[in-house]
């Protein structure tokens, strides 16, 4: 798993993460304000809880002492109605529903306070019974009733004391809870004093030191209390504490219980209900003052608590609007840097991938300048980064414009300059076209008067290298950007193509053809780029292969395109090469060092790129580069009847020595069937062509098979007939230095006659087989091996002026059934020389001739009679006197006549200007199918 890095994150997200942190920080800062302001609110709410329950607690004991006193005057006089019980009975029971309930609203008190209040609930609980007992009378004294209530009190009394420790805590209303509870306690002790000096004074009898003990002992309890609540007590609480326990009710109350407190060991002056009525006086009036100080207390708590809630509520509101507002300008700032920097990014992705690219591509061609300068070009070049800010991203925007303009001017300098460049090379190449086209013209003159054989070899080998010098002017001038050649005219057939690109190589004799479809022609606009293509491709596969191997071309027709491929057998490439050259051949790029260092490859690129041609190069079966080309429809002119299942296939095999194979044809009357489809889409492993037995040569054309027809129009190519052997025998080069020019022998055979070698006699060929539907494939049927002939020809010339088959121009025929072929013969028994063209037998000998050269053509005709004409058995028929040796019938001297330009054509046809004449004379092109290949 890839790490992710912070680095690589887009800027939203680093903008982001930059905001996150403050506002995180803002977040918990106004969290923690927003609890404290929470809790302080809680806190106050609990002090209201609180300060009501305490409330209640002291309703409830003042009704408590009310209830006591009640009981302990209804015990000490036997004779009071039990009546007398119910009203303090009813109040008190009213408060202790009213203390439940403030207790039930304080859903969780505060810990020191449960123990306070379970005891309440304990006492409150135990109520009932202690009134029944008092009730009863029985064993029951006003001191232990005055006891049991004096118990409950004292919880109670405490329980208010704790809780003012809980009311208001960290705020200024302590100390006046505290007051109020201080006072409480007061009240709690003149209650007290006052059931002490009733439980006293009702005896009748002297006061006791423990009882004087008991009420001083009430007596200083009030009094420290007085004093707790005037040191925590506000002004306003002292104010009205001293305006209601004050008056002539306290002054009686203090009177009665000096008397009291005096009266130790003797009688009291007062009598105990005076005593109680007086410090009974004393207790309402301090819980008067007791409920105004509660009131007081309650309406402070209450105004805390909303000021409490009031302030968490506008502290909260501050912080949400000011983390909203924070977040929203954070949010706004972060958004316009965003869109500057999208704006930013968008415009140099739009220069990087298309604003910049497409005017590179476009100032390629000089052509684009429209007659503009660099820095004009540059000029009106349009701000494609639209950010106007004066930050650092408008700074960036405005340098990337800049920069944007600086390539502009320097593609369009490297245009100009690439235009002078191909000027330069178009100018050198025209001129250098001009004078090979000149030095081709003088040396086809020089020629046409050369008698003599090796001299008119080493011309043609001249004219082979001016050939290659002007192909290589014409490949300058692809590269620079022109056409090579002038258009065409008229169509051309594929196997006319191969033809003329194998004309254009120097080692075109170890060249042979393969499978050539015959329906299929190249448009005339793209004819010469083509067989400029193919010739490179050959010229390739013939240099970088050993010398003893051959170069297998074929073309075929796959739907609606067509497939070429060079096979060779060389040396091979390595993945990166091949590679390298196939990204080369896909995209062309400029022109560089390379370009001129593998010039071919180059010339096929641009032309490939042109016209839209697929152009690869891929391993073989035999270690070698099987080079394709895939051409479109656009440049191809296809068969017009689509039904027409019979789709004949030109297979032409051409020997390493630079002789045609002439293969058989398949049965005339083969039916329609649909094209198969392609079982090698690679090519074949090996060349689909007859194999020689090596050392021997067979003239003439194997019976029972005619010769498939070149083409329509004959081609002035290097051909001539072969036979077929056994294909065990492996092919071999042949060591005549004049081999690798076919045009020699047709020379030598003009001088010293239409010689054959001794002919030989084949062994019949086996049943004709079921024939194919309209397919026939390149390999030569196998036949048993011819047996040569040991009887010699009487008056045959020597070895060395005696003429192979290769002299003999092959015979053209046409396959198709049309009123201007000539009808195939049926194939006799007996074996038959090849008779040359017409052309060539019309043409008379030139240079010097003796009487004995028609004798030597009379024998060579006599030992290869002439079996155009048969009988229905297939026995051939003679023509009288056609045999005639010299001398016993005079023979008419040949009127000499000049060489025509169509012949000299016939004797170059090696050459592209041959072919390309040859071309011109075509009235109606062979055309053929293709086979499907794998696209290279």
């Amino acid at each position: 798993m890839p790490r992710v890095s912070l680095r690589d994150a887009r800027i939203r997200t680093k903008l982001a993460v930059v905001l996150l942190v403050p506002v995180i920080s803002t977040v918990g800062l106004a969290a923690a304000r927003l609890v404290d302001s929470g809790q302080r609110a809680a806190d106050a709410r609990l002090s209201n809880h609180l300060t009501t329950l305490s409330s209640r607690v002291t309703a409830l004991s003042y009704a408590l002492h009310h209830e006591r006193m009640a009981f302990a005057r209804f015990v000490a006089d036997s004779s009071a109605d039990a009546s007398t019980l119910s009203a303090p009975m009813a109040e008190t029971d009213a408060q202790v529903g009213s203390y439940r309930e403030a207790l039930k609203a304080l859903d969780d008190p505060p810990a020191t306070l449960d123990a306070p209040l379970h005891r309440i609930d304990t006492h409150l609980d135990g109520l009932a019974d202690i009134r029944k007992e008092a009730q009863a009378r029985k064993d029951t004294t006003v001191a232990q009733v005055v006891l049991r209530y004096s118990a409950i009190l004292a919880d109670m009394t405490g329980y208010i004391t704790d809780a003012a420790e809980e009311i208001g805590v960290g705020s200024d209303l302590t100390g006046s809870a505290r007051a109020v509870a201080a006072f409480a306690a007061a009240q709690g002790a003149a209650a007290e004093q006052q059931a002490v000096a009733f439980v006293t004074l009702s005896q009748g009898s002297a006061i006791s030191e423990e009882q004087q003990s008991t009420f001083l002992a009430t007596l200083t309890t009030q009094q420290q209390a007085f004093q707790d609540f005037l040191r925590q007590a506000s002004a306003e609480q002292w104010a009205t504490a001293r305006t209601f326990v004050t008056g002539d009710a306290i002054v009686l109350a203090d009177a009665a219980a000096d008397d009291v407190s005096r009266s130790r060991g003797s009688k009291s002056r007062i009598s105990a209900l005076d005593a109680s009525r007086a410090i009974g006086a004393e207790v309402d009036l301090m819980r008067y003052a007791q409920q105004r100080l509660e009131w007081q207390l309650g309406d402070a708590i209450n105004a805390l608590a909303a000021q409490v809630t009031r302030q968490a509520i506008i502290e909260s509101s501050l912080l949400i609007a000011a983390l909203l507002l924070a977040i929203l300008m954070a949010a706004y700032v972060a958004r316009m840097m965003v869109r500057s920097l999208e704006r930013l990014r968008g415009g140099a992705l739009v220069v990087a991938h298309r604003s910049l690219p497409e005017t590179v591509e476009r100032l390629r061609d000089a052509r684009g300048l429209d007659e503009r300068s660099a820095d004009q070009l540059a000029s009106e070049v349009r701000d494609e980064i639209q950010v106007r800010g004066r930050d650092e991203i408008g700074q960036v925007a405005q340098a990337f414009n800049v920069v944007h303009r600086e390539a502009v001017r320097i593609a369009a300098d490297q245009a100009v300059l690439r235009g002078t460049v191909s000027a330069m090379f178009l100018s050198l190449a025209r001129r250098s076209q001009t004078l090979v086209d000149r030095m081709i013209a003088e040396l086809d003159s020089i020629e046409q008067h050369e008698q003599d054989p090796k001299r008119l070899a080493r011309m043609f080998r001249l004219d082979h290298l001016a050939t290659r010098m002007r192909r290589n002017d014409e490949n300058l001038l692809v590269l620079a950007g022109a056409d090579a050649s002038p258009a065409r005219r008229e169509d051309a057939g594929l196997e006319d193509v191969l033809r003329a690109a194998q004309s254009e190589v120097e080692l075109y004799d170890r060249i042979e053809f393969s499978t050539v479809d015959a329906d299929t022609a190249i448009a005339a606009h793209a004819v010469n780029d083509v067989v400029r293509m193919t010739a490179e491709l050959m010229d390739n596969g013939t240099r970088f292969s050993p010398p003893g191997t051959v170069v297998v071309a074929d073309a075929r027709r796959i739907g609606d395109y067509v497939l070429i491929q060079v096979e060779d057998r060389g040396l091979g490439m390595t993945d990166e090469q091949l590679q390298s050259v196939n990204e080369r051949l896909d995209q062309p790029g400029s022109v560089d060092v390379s370009s001129f260092r593998m010039m071919g490859l180059g010339v096929v690129s641009r032309l490939a790129h042109r016209y839209g041609i697929k152009a690869e190069l891929r391993r073989n079966a035999d270690s070698g580069i099987t080079a394709g080309l895939v051409l479109p429809r656009s440049i191809l002119v296809l068969p017009r009847s689509a039904d027409n299942a019979l789709r004949q296939r030109r297979h032409l095999a051409i020997e390493e020595s630079g002789r045609h194979a002439a293969l058989p044809s398949p049965p005339r009357e083969a039916p329609p069937a649909p094209r198969e489809a392609p079982r090698e889409p690679v090519g074949f492993r090996e060349p689909n062509l007859p194999t020689r037995v090596p050392g021997q040569r067979i003239s003439g054309e194997p019976t029972g098979s005619p010769p498939i027809s070149v083409s329509a129009v004959p081609v002035s190519a290097p051909s001539a007939t072969a036979t077929q052997s056994p294909p065990a025998a492996p092919p071999m080069r042949a060591s005549d230095d004049t081999t690798e020019l076919p045009i020699f022998r047709q020379m030598q055979a003009t001088w010293f006659g239409n010689t054959t070698t001794s002919p030989t006699v084949p062994e019949p060929w086996p049943p004709q087989q079921q024939p194919e539907p309209a397919r026939v494939t390149a390999r030569a049927a196998v036949r048993p091996e011819p047996v040569r002939s040991e009887w010699p020809i009487a008056g045959a010339p020597p070895a060395q002026f005696r003429p192979t088959h290769d002299d003999l121009p092959r015979a053209s025929a046409s396959r198709s059934e049309s009123p201007a072929s000539r009808p195939e013969p049926s194939a006799p028994d007996n074996w038959s020389t090849s008779t040359a063209q017409d052309s060539w037998q019309s043409a008379p000998p030139e240079g010097w001739q003796t009487t004995a050269d028609t004798g030597w053509r009379a024998a060579a005709a006599a030992a290869a009679p002439d079996v155009s004409t048969t009988t229905k058995s297939g026995l051939p028929i003679r023509t009288p006197q056609a045999n005639l040796v010299p001398g016993s019938v005079d023979q008419p001297a040949p009127a000499r006549v000049k060489r025509t330009p169509e012949q000299v054509q016939g004797l170059l046809s090696a050459y592209t200007r041959g072919v390309q004449r040859g071309r011109d004379d075509l009235s109606t092109p062979q055309q053929s199918r293709a086979q499907n290949e794998e696209r290279r």
